[in-house]
C-alpha cells in the first residue's frame, strides 16, 4: 500500500532501463508476498508471471513496464499514483488545485 507519506522517486531513470525494471519487480515482489496468501490466487499469478517478465528480456512495447504501473496504481492511496517523469520511476501526489 502507497500512501502521500511515500511520495517520491522510487526508481532513477539515469541509473538505466534494467535498473527501472528491477525496482518495478521488487515492488511488484512486495505486493505479492504481501497479498498472495488471500484472495484470488489466479490474480496474484498473474503478478508472479509480469515479474518473470520484468526479470526477462524487455519487450519492444513496453508492456511489463506499463502493467507494472497499472498495478502498482491500484495499491496507491491518499490521492496518490504511480508514473514515469522524466524516465524517473515517481509516487506522485494528485494536485488538488488542477
Amino acid at each position: 500500500m502507497y500512501l502521500s507519506s511515500d511520495v517520491g522517486c522510487f526508481a532513477d531513470g539515469s541509473l538505466g532501463h534494467k535498473h527501472i525494471r528491477d525496482v518495478l519487480a521488487k515492488e511488484l515482489t512486495t505486493l505479492y508476498r504481501h497479498n498472495a496468501g488471500g484472495g484470488d490466487g489466479l490474480h496474484w499469478n498473474k503478478v508472479a508471471n509480469l515479474v518473470d517478465a520484468l526479470n526477462g528480456e524487455p519487450s519492444d512495447d513496453a508492456w511489463e513496464e506499463l502493467e507494472a504501473l497499472d498495478w502498482l496504481n491500484r495499491q496507491c492511496y491518499d490521492d496518490t499514483y504511480f508514473e514515469f517523469v522524466d524516465g524517473d520511476l515517481m509516487l506522485v501526489a494528485i494536485d488538488e488545485d488542477e
